[in-house]
């Protein structure tokens, strides 16, 4: 009597192996792929509420806004928004996400001094690059409150 396997059991066993370890690799994406959403709106809003928190601060006697493009929010000192410029502080989204809508005037959220209400109100949408079902919304209300 001979002992071992035949090939068959072999490549059934292989096979069963390879589904659930894809099984396992597809629920990990997600997770990942939702984190990187979760991690890049909470920057993002972070952004938000630092530049209105500089401003409330009087910080440089200046006001604070946050310019918006689809792979980045960039926080910069009002009244012009100057790309490049050393005093701009920039939040890169992670490359499976992006700002997929943009609902503020020229791509940006300013704040007022003193009061530390914003200029117009809006909205950024940050999405997931190939499905735009998973997204997160963050808005700005006029009263420069942020939510997600």
């Amino acid at each position: 009597m001979k002992k071992g396997f035949t090939l068959l059991e072999v490549v059934v066993s292989i096979a069963g192996l390879a589904m659930i370890l894809s099984a396992g690799w597809f629920s990990f994406s997600s997770y990942a792929v939702r984190r990187e959403l979760e991690s890049g709106a909470a920057r993002v809003s972070a952004l938000i509420t630092e530049a209105r928190s500089k401003t409330l601060a009087g910080e440089n006697n200046s006001a604070y806004g946050v310019h918006f493009e689809q792979d980045r929010a960039v926080l910069f000192r009002a009244p012009t928004y100057v790309s490049g410029s050393a005093e701009n502080k920039m939040e890169i989204l992670a490359r499976r996400t992006l700002i997929s809508s943009i609902d503020f005037t020229d791509s940006e959220v300013v704040f007022k001094r003193l009061t530390g209400g914003s200029v117009s109100s809006g909205s950024v949408t940050i999405s997931v690059r190939g499905n735009p079902s998973l997204l997160k919304v963050i808005t700005v209300e006029l009263l420069g409150t942020v939510e997600w």
